[in-house]
């Protein structure tokens, strides 16, 4: 009878251990669908998701128009609390890119830089011959910021993009101050 309660003792833990560890399995399982998600909102900030879009041109430079064959596309994503923006710099015939920036500034001002978006670590660097497609992808956190924005957080800068104060600026070797503007604009 000894034999039995102990029987029914290892069975039952047996089904206890066996439940965890599908459980456990579920809980992977929704941890790699998180991840993949957060890769998903990354690469979703293109043309057909995108809150927010900056349409890049050399037309849009200031305070005097540049003429160039370039132009390009930024987008933006905002997640669900405003605590990031997913962002990518698409561009077409951009000879020589150095840096791509978010500036704080009116459509008709120029403005210090609130945001690097390319390089990510804030030393220009050049990229040889024409860029033709996704120069950079990546995300936009409160230590992203600086400049005016420096300490501050993405809603603010997602404010200043609402009230028509942030553009895009790509800079190059022929053109250091700016080759291709864009101000952010709602999509």
């Amino acid at each position: 009878m000894k034999l039995s309660h102990m029987s029914t003792l290892l069975l039952v833990s047996a089904i206890t251990v066996a439940g965890c560890s599908k459980k456990s399995g579920n809980t992977n399982k929704e941890e790699t669908m998180s991840q993949n998600t957060t890769m998903s909102e990354m690469n979703a900030a293109t043309a057909s998701s995108s809150n927010y879009m900056a349409d890049l041109t050399g037309s849009g430079v200031k305070p005097e128009a540049v003429t160039s064959n370039a132009n390009g596309k930024a987008y933006f994503r905002v997640n669900n609390d405003s605590t990031m923006i997913y962002y990518t710099v698409d561009l077409a015939n951009a000879d020589s890119v150095k840096m791509v920036h978010i500036h704080y500034g009116a459509s008709d001002q120029n403005g210090p830089i609130a945001v690097w978006l390319f390089p990510q670590n804030m030393e220009p660097t050049l990229v040889a011959g024409p860029v033709n497609g996704t120069l950079q992808q990546g995300v936009i956190a409160d230590s992203s910021l600086s400049g005016p924005f420096a300490g501050k957080k993405v809603i603010d800068l997602i404010h200043a993009i609402e009230h028509d104060s942030a553009y895009v600026q790509v800079h190059t070797a022929a053109h250091p101050a700016g080759e291709l503007r864009g101000q952010i604009s709602m999509k």
